[in-house]
């Protein structure tokens, strides 16, 4: 897995935009360290940000047993 910087995910821009305008299912990720939460941009649910793709699936994969 990557290093992520989390006081800079709320700047990532999300790769495709189809949740404005197709129906696509959206998301996000928060991430709370040292007392304080740290939002992203919301983006496709199955096309995160590059920067946040892995950890992206290693949450779904733990998410799946």
């Amino acid at each position: 897995m990557t290093n992520i910087d989390v006081a800079t995910i709320k700047d990532l821009s999300a790769p495709s935009t189809r949740h404005q305008f197709d129906g696509a299912m959206v998301t996000s990720l928060a991430i709370t360290s040292e007392g304080t939460t740290h939002r992203s941009v919301t983006f496709d649910d199955d096309n995160p940000p590059k920067a946040l793709t892995a950890l992206i699936d290693f949450l779904m994969a733990m998410s799946r047993g």
